[in-house]
């Protein structure tokens, strides 16, 4: 039954791309612009906006990178008989936008080294704006721990240990803005609790971050917090902190 579900689930997202396509296809044709800048341009969502654009003749297309990116993330890779050749994004190839916006050299080489072209570094990276002012609390009490859109269970199985050997440490666990868990199946000891706070809140009061892959890790190691990885074995690490010093 969960193989089945799962198949269901994969023809419901080709339908759901199709049926974006064709909309995003109707609408495109109203448009004239000097340049389609767009994230999530690795993804299938993002190969359709890009294969939809080029197949309008719209090749003015700047994909720009959303979060930190990592050799290990297979979506990146092209194969070199897959990249388009000229303008020609259609069957034979795999469609990618004619430049991309790297938030730092690594992420630059991570696309490089996958196939895309015209990859260009930011001076500023826009999402974050909001590391370049901070300050930090001048007194720092609280333990942060933070998960990504699905490492919710690794996480908090990991930490729970953590929590219950330190009681007097305050602990505060930010899921994911997106995650749909039901925290209340996942209940915390009384010196933890979830929070749905700004990251930036809660970042100026955390004396250490615990996490896997989310980017908030580097965030703090930006402001020069302290980063616990939590590593599962068995598992691949997304995380693209243990490549290089970020």
């Amino acid at each position: 039954k969960s193989k089945e579900k799962e198949i269901t689930f994969s023809y419901q997202r080709i339908l759901g791309t199709l049926i974006l396509y064709r909309g995003l296809k109707n609408i495109i044709f109203y448009i004239e612009a000097n340049k389609y800048i767009y994230h999530l341009h690795e993804y299938v969502l993002g190969r359709m906006i890009t294969f939809t654009l080029h197949d309008s003749n719209k090749y003015n297309t700047i994909g720009f990178q959303h979060g930190p990116s990592s050799f290990k993330l297979l979506l990146y890779k092209n194969s070199v008989n897959e990249l388009p050749n000229k303008n020609n994004n259609f069957l034979n190839s795999v469609p990618i936008p004619n430049s991309v916006l790297a938030e730092n050299k690594q992420s630059a080489e991570v696309y490089l080294n996958s196939g895309f072209r015209n990859v260009k570094v930011l001076e500023q990276v826009p999402r974050l704006s909001y590391l370049y002012d901070i300050k930090l609390n001048k007194h720092r009490n609280i333990s942060l721990i933070v998960s990504g859109l699905h490492d919710f269970e690794l996480v908090y199985n990991s930490t729970l240990k953590i929590i219950k050997d330190n009681p007097r440490n305050k602990f505060i666990f930010k899921p994911h803005p997106k995650s749909k868990i039901n925290f209340e199946v996942y209940p915390l000891p009384k010196n933890a609790k979830y929070s749905k706070l700004h990251i930036k809140t809660l970042l100026v009061k955390a004396k250490s971050v615990y996490g896997s892959y989310s980017s908030v890790l580097s965030e703090a190691m930006y402001l020069k917090i302290k980063v616990n990885i939590i590593d599962c074995p068995g598992t691949v690490d997304l995380s693209s902190i243990s490549e290089t010093n970020l």
